[in-house]
């Protein structure tokens, strides 16, 4: 149920954004890294702190930034959903890609990629879909070579661990084919 508040709360702030989307996606970003950090979650989440105190954290946070974006997170302590603001953030940011026409990804690989593959691994990613991607890389050791790529609910698995698997289960059913035989 949260995911689909969050969402609605993300929308409705895409439509404030307007021109100021990717400087409240920033924003959004750093207040949702606060919030999560051991202080934020005793300040922020305690049921003892008025929501007037947690406007003022926000006033505090927000010093100097748009009074809308203020009184939006305003509204949302107010209907007690500070507990959401990190899903907005995530939904909004996710909105705000989906707006400027890219998509998101999510690029694993064996080992760290330097600042040379990950531009390559995302031109590949660029021509692959056809259109700018927004991906996030990912170490994931057992993959032990290769790539594995996830994209809206589709995913591109080009790892050794991958092949091997396919090996595997076609070695399988081959055995199991001779045996029935």
């Amino acid at each position: 149920m949260a995911p689909g508040i969050a969402r609605r709360y993300a929308r409705a702030l895409m439509a404030l954004a307007q021109d100021h989307a990717s400087e409240w996606d920033e924003w959004l970003t750093d207040l949702a890294e606060v919030l999560s950090s051991v202080e934020g979650r005793k300040l922020f989440f305690n049921p003892t702190i008025s929501a007037a105190s947690k406007q003022d954290l926000v006033r505090t946070l927000l010093a100097d930034r748009d009074e809308v974006l203020y009184r939006f997170l305003s509204v949302v302590i107010q209907h007690g959903r500070e507990r959401l603001v990190s899903e907005m953030a995530q939904a909004f940011h996710q909105m705000l890609l989906a707006r400027e026409g890219y998509t998101e990804a999510v690029i694993e690989t064996a080992r760290e990629l330097d600042a040379e593959e990950r531009e390559s691994a995302k031109a590949a990613l660029d021509r692959f879909l056809g259109k700018k991607s927004w991906p996030s890389f990912r170490v994931a050791p057992d993959l032990i070579g290769g790539a594995r790529v996830r994209f809206g609910d589709r995913m591109v698995d080009a790892s050794v661990a991958g092949d091997l698997g396919k090996l595997r289960n076609l070695l399988t059913r081959a055995n199991q084919s001779e045996v029935s035989r």
